[in-house]
């Protein structure tokens, strides 16, 4: 059966009988390959042949991405300021000593040096220095082009795995502003060519794809 929805490209039927043909547009769930071979006969009746359904049935199928990127967005500076702290680990135990008051509304911690004086597998002593250090939001303005740049690479990004893998054939990029006008959202559609056939199996031991 069709794995997803797409337009027949190809058909290579190893055994069973095709229902489909190239140019046929197919949906999700739909048979491609049965296993019930129906043999013409010269009595009344036809004979029906059971077998295991295989071949190989591509298609021209799409994929849809669609990221928001902002005109005006808040970035993290550093203002040059920060603090450090020891901090003492006694087994479980944690003692913060600061070296004055940490008064930033955002900062950035880390870990600058680690000691250890016994394992910590023994409920030893470790000495961490830590830093705050302070950052400032400011505003990042972009224009139409820029945000559609930065939006063209999210979408190869969110899609490399698919331009990849996959025989593309076509890829389309569009962008618009948003109802508010703040924001630019890009979408971008890519064809590619796959096999769309997977096995299911039914009563009576055939299978069909």
């Amino acid at each position: 059966m069709a794995s997803k929805d797409g337009i027949i490209e190809e058909i290579v039927n190893f055994r069973g009988e095709a229902l489909v043909e190239p140019g046929q547009t197919v949906s999700k769930g739909d048979t491609l390959i049965t296993g019930k071979v129906v043999l013409d006969q010269d009595q009344d009746q036809d004979q029906v042949l059971l077998v295991h359904a295989q071949g190989i049935v591509k298609a021209r199928v799409w994929y849809q991405r669609a990221v928001k990127v902002p005109l005006v967005k808040t970035k993290m500076i550093p203002t040059g300021n920060s603090k450090k702290s020891l901090v003492l680990q006694l087994g479980k135990h944690v003692l913060n000593f600061q070296f004055g008051d940490i008064a930033y509304n955002h900062y950035d911690k880390k870990t600058l040096n680690e000691f250890s004086i016994l394992p910590r597998l023994s409920g030893g002593i470790q000495f961490n220095i830590v830093e705050y250090a302070e950052m400032k939001p400011t505003k990042e303005f972009l224009d139409i082009e820029e945000a559609s740049r930065e939006a063209e690479a999210e979408l190869l990004l969110q899609l490399k795995g698919i331009l990849k893998e996959k025989k593309v054939t076509q890829k389309k990029m569009e962008y618009m502003l948003d109802s508010d006008q703040t924001s630019v959202i890009g979408s971008m559609i890519i064809e590619v060519i796959e096999d769309i056939g997977q096995k299911r199996e039914i009563k009576y031991g055939e299978e069909k794809i």
